[in-house]
C-alpha cells in the first residue's frame, strides 16, 4: 500500500467549503481510478487544508493523481512512500463513513534514524498503546520516500478528545523509550476529516 499525504496552501477556507470540493469533485474521481484505497480530507487546527490518499502501489498512485487530485490545490509540502505498518481498530465500519467525522492526528518526524528495525519498534511500541485506548478507529506508518530520514505516523479516532489523550501518551513513550530512532520532537497536524473513504481490509494488508 501506498499513501500520498499533502499539506495544502490556503488559510482561510471553511470546512464545509473543504468538504464540499473533496466530496464533488476529488473522491468521485479517486475512487474510478485502479488503485483507489482510501482518502481523507481535513482542516488542521491551524487553518490549513490536509489531505491523505491511500493506493494499492506507487504506479496507481501516480496515475491517480493525474485523474483525480490534480484537481486539488498544488500541495506545497508532500510526504509519499509505502506504508510499514498498518493497523485497523475492531470497528472496521467506523473507519469508512461520510457523515460521521474522523479525527485524524499526524506526527512528521525528520531526522529519523535509518536502518530497518525503525517501523518494527514503532508498531511493537506504539500500536498495542492504542489500541488499548477508547476511539482508536486505526493507525499507518510510512518512510518519504524522497527523505528516507523521514516518517510520517497516521492515526485515526473517534473524536479529538480520544486522539489528543492518546498522541500525549504516544509522544512520552517515543520520548522515554525511541529517542535513539526519533531525536527531535514531531510536527504534528491534526483535525476533524468529514472526508473519510477507506478499505480497511486492504489497508491492513500493507
Amino acid at each position: 500500500m501506498y499513501a500520498i499525504i499533502r499539506r495544502h496552501p490556503g488559510e482561510g477556507r471553511s470546512v464545509m467549503a473543504l468538504t464540499e470540493e473533496a466530496r464533488r469533485l476529488i473522491l468521485p474521481r479517486l475512487q474510478r481510478q485502479p488503485g483507489f484505497a482510501g482518502y481523507l480530507a481535513f482542516l488542521d487546527e491551524a487553518g490549513l487544508p490536509v489531505s491523505v490518499g491511500l493506493f494499492s502501489d506507487r504506479q496507481t498512485a501516480s496515475v491517480a493523481l493525474e485523474g483525480g487530485l490534480a484537481v486539488a490545490e498544488s500541495g506545497v509540502d508532500v510526504t509519499a512512500g509505502v506504508i510499514e505498518l498498518a493497523q485497523s481498530g475492531h470497528d472496521h465500519g467506523g473507519m469508512a463513513t461520510a457523515d460521521t467525522p474522523l479525527y485524524v492526528t499526524i506526527r512528521f518526524y525528520a531526522g529519523a534514524a535509518p536502518g530497518e528495525e525503525v517501523i518494527p519498534r514503532l508498531r511493537g511500541l506504539t500500536v498495542p498503546l492504542m489500541q488499548r485506548q477508547p476511539g482508536f478507529r486505526g493507525c499507518f506508518a510510512l518512510r518519504d520516500e524522497r527523505h528516507p530520514d523521514h516518517v510520517a505516523a497516521v492515526s485515526l479516532w473517534d473524536s479529538r478528545r480520544a486522539a489528543m489523550a492518546a498522541h500525549e501518551l504516544v509522544r512520552d513513550v517515543i520520548l522515554q523509550q525511541m529517542a535513539d530512532i526519533f531525536p527531535t520532537a514531531p510536527d504534528v497536524v491534526a483535525g476533524a476529516s468529514y472526508v473519510a473513504s477507506l478499505d480497511a481490509a486492504r489497508l491492513c494488508t500493507a
